[in-house]
């Protein structure tokens, strides 16, 4: 099994059956939020908290659950800021619209081990 198989495996093993938000409505909050991340007007600041929230508590969880467990390793650039996380997980979830049903929190683990995965 490929590293990022079992990180996905793994994390979907430990997700409740129901979530907070699926991807459909984190992408629009956070969309949103990368809209007032570029200078435009913000429209709720709940649904930024929501977003930024959500990005940023998934990936301290996945760089605790990382430290000392080379199979569970992510290579998160040592200054990334919530935007850019936030942008790193809008741009997932615009190009994988046929999996927008599932958990929001999964899909932004998903984002991470795509984009920053030490393989």
């Amino acid at each position: 099994m490929s590293r990022k198989s079992f990180l996905l495996a793994l994390f979907i093993i430990a997700l409740p059956s129901h979530s907070w938000a699926d991807g459909n409505e984190l992408l629009q909050r956070c969309v949103e939020t990368q809209r007032a991340l570029d200078g435009g007007q913000l429209g709720s600041s709940f649904d930024a908290g929501f977003c930024m929230g959500t990005v940023a508590a998934v990936r301290d969880t996945m760089s605790i659950m990382s430290v000392g467990n080379k199979d569970l390793k992510m290579c998160f650039p040592e200054q990334m800021s919530n935007g850019q996380a936030v942008r790193v997980v809008v741009q997932y979830l615009k190009n994988n619209p046929k999996i927008l049903h599932r958990s929001g929190t999964l899909l932004v683990m998903s984002a991470y081990v795509s984009a920053y995965s030490c393989d």
